[in-house]
């Protein structure tokens, strides 16, 4: 077995599982033609490890770009050197995301549909479902000669019933050293942030409201969707592609009636563009407040939210968020952040709670270990501090610890 993609968060994961000439990959990584640094670098080796392994099976547990974001080039150089390509794992709501998303941004020629079979499960790969910032979010039982469950990311995952005993339990560590529980504070984060938009409409009949958020935070899209239309009498606008193409994918109902010319849902949360970040095209957010969006223009009196955490731990992606929220504040918009971001930026923006992370903390990653209670526990995903954390806890609870870095190979 084989640890392929990086243990850091964000970074790209992969796992790679042999057994008796199969083989099973689960996520793939980030894509390494917008990646640099130590990004691009995880990206590469994926990609080359997964075409090496030529795996039967490529399984992805969710819709975050780190963990299905090569797939596009893996599908490529598969078809370049004439390997079968993988049966797709995962649930129906990740696959109608990976469709869309893989067909709007110009693969569609290299990754179809009609090319690439997808299932559910098969009998040895399971899949349970799990809580995260995401629809359609899923954890992975492995069975075979050791039986393996990846919980991929979590806050919370429903176990079955009939869960069989778990030789190595690879868990999602990112929040493990935050010891306080996740509070799902989801609820309260809508409140605070329907109140705002209902304050400022009601302050003058010409201030627009810009909520920005991931494209992945579709949940919370579609309750804004339906709490705006209720507040003005129509839907608000979507701008910015990615958001839009993946509300049409898990929208019940047809998107058909009128926008609101006062509210609009928009990308950019952090403000992806800004200096033309990891070489993508502006998001929604960047493109209005520098001037270049055809349809919306910043003004004074306007409200901006930025409905995401504050990446604080990435010097360089909060710096690029900040030059873009002062650009905000000049044109005299009120400009509402997430309590994540830095103290200092109250010269310039509100701090409030209008974001939840989607990983559990230090509680939920020891309460899944007592529920599965495995025989051995690899940390994942998490820095190298959150991931002795887990270690800790599982040295003391008597369960055995792997540890393990990129690459690593691992005999089980």
């Amino acid at each position: 077995h084989q640890i392929v993609g990086s243990m850091e968060s964000g970074q790209g994961s992969c796992l790679i599982f042999r057994e008796n000439g199969a083989t099973v990959a689960i996520d793939c990584g980030a894509s390494p033609v917008n990646g640099n640094g130590m990004s691009r670098q995880n990206t590469d080796r994926i990609v080359a490890e997964v075409v090496n392994a030529r795996p039967q099976f490529l399984v992805v547990s969710h819709y975050h770009f780190d963990h299905w974001g090569a797939l596009p080039e893996i599908v490529k150089r598969l078809r370049q050197s004439m390997i079968p390509l993988p049966v797709i794992v995962s649930t129906d709501m990740t696959w109608n995301l990976l469709q869309r998303h893989v067909s709007i941004n110009g693969f569609f020629g290299l990754f179809r549909p009609r090319d690439i079979c997808h299932r559910n499960g098969t009998e040895r790969i399971k899949l349970v479902g799990s809580r995260h910032s995401v629809p359609g979010s899923a954890s992975v039982f492995l069975s075979g000669r050791k039986n393996i469950f990846y919980s991929s990311d979590f806050w919370a995952v429903d176990l079955p019933a009939n869960l069989p005993v778990i030789d190595v339990l690879v868990v999602d560590s990112t929040g493990a050293l935050r010891d306080n529980p996740r509070q799902d504070k989801e609820l309260m984060i809508r409140r605070n942030i329907i109140t705002l938009i209902k304050e400022n409409l009601s302050r003058s009949s010409l201030s627009n409201v810009y909520v920005a958020l991931f494209s992945t935070q579709l949940d919370r899209a579609n309750w804004l969707e339906q709490e705006v239309r209720k507040i003005t009498g129509s839907f608000p606008a979507i701008t910015g592609s990615s958001l839009y193409h993946n509300l049409n994918a898990v929208r019940v109902d047809p998107y058909l009636e009128f926008h609101s010319g006062r509210v609009a849902l928009v990308t950019g949360v952090w403000a992806q563009g800004e200096n033309r970040w990891f070489g993508e095209g502006a998001s929604a957010l960047v493109r209005i407040s520098g001037g270049n969006d055809r349809f919306h223009s910043l003004k004074k009196g306007d409200l901006v939210i930025l409905s995401g955490s504050i990446p604080t731990w990435s010097p360089s992606l909060t710096s690029q968020i900040e030059v873009m929220c002062k650009r905000i504040h000049a044109y005299g918009a009120r400009l509402i952040v997430d309590v994540s971001a830095p103290e200092e930026w109250g010269l310039f923006a509100e701090r409030k709670d209008v974001h939840t992370g989607g990983h559990g903390n230090l509680p939920e990653i020891t309460g899944l270990i007592d529920r599965v209670n495995p025989r051995q526990v690899l940390p994942f995903h998490a820095s190298q501090e959150a991931r002795a954390k887990v270690a800790e806890y599982c040295r003391g609870k008597g369960i055995g610890v792997i540890s393990a870095s990129q690459s690593s190979l691992i005999t089980l």
